[in-house]
């Protein structure tokens, strides 16, 4: 008799309902943000993206399985009236809705030059290797935050050669050894 009951109860409160609004201006978009993520997608695809999604209501975390692309909405926000937007959960696509598409999995390369200019001090009193350490640290930080997958390439080049160092390997070592990898 439990499981009878608990049919019951989940058939109440899961109903499916079906409504028409009288006024869709109302609920209209004007920007949606579509993650992407291990996948490839033409500009051909976002173009069939866009006229599948014209005049649909969709929900933020709603996943799209469209032509084997598997699309996130991330972001929707709608205008308040007074040139103002605000961050909504539901809304209606229309022609007029701005649709942007993000990768979570790109190819990233950063360039860091080593040279005498990275240990100086900026017009704040911060050294700019400090910088380069707290900027490095944010961005992986955030990319953990934001689950993407993209891949890094950290490249450290220098136009010349301290007196201090007997060879590359030490000059190598030196930078190595200062940076701090932490994974949380």
């Amino acid at each position: 008799m439990s499981i009878f009951f608990l049919k019951i109860i989940k058939l109440f409160f899961f109903q499916v309902r079906i409504t028409k609004l009288k006024e869709p201006q109302n609920h209209e978009l004007n920007f949606v943000e579509l993650n992407i993520k291990d996948q490839f997608c033409s500009r051909r695809d976002q173009q069939n993206i866009n006229q599948f999604l014209q005049d649909t209501a969709v929900y933020t975390s709603k996943i799209l399985y469209f032509q084997g692309l598997k699309v996130t909405i991330a972001l929707l926000l709608t205008n308040k009236g007074k040139g103002e937007e605000d961050i909504v959960n539901t809304g209606i696509i229309t022609k007029n809705t701005t649709i942007v598409y993000r990768s979570l999995s790109s190819q990233m390369t950063f360039l860091i030059e080593v040279s005498k200019e990275v240990l100086d001090v900026d017009n704040l009193g911060e050294i700019y290797y400090e910088k380069i350490q707290r900027f490095l640290r944010v961005f992986f930080q955030k990319n953990l935050y934001l689950q993407t997958s993209h891949q890094y390439t950290i490249v450290l080049f220098a136009r010349l050669f301290y007196p201090q160092f007997q060879n590359i390997n030490d000059l190598y070592r030196k930078i190595v050894n200062s940076f701090k990898i932490t994974y949380n």
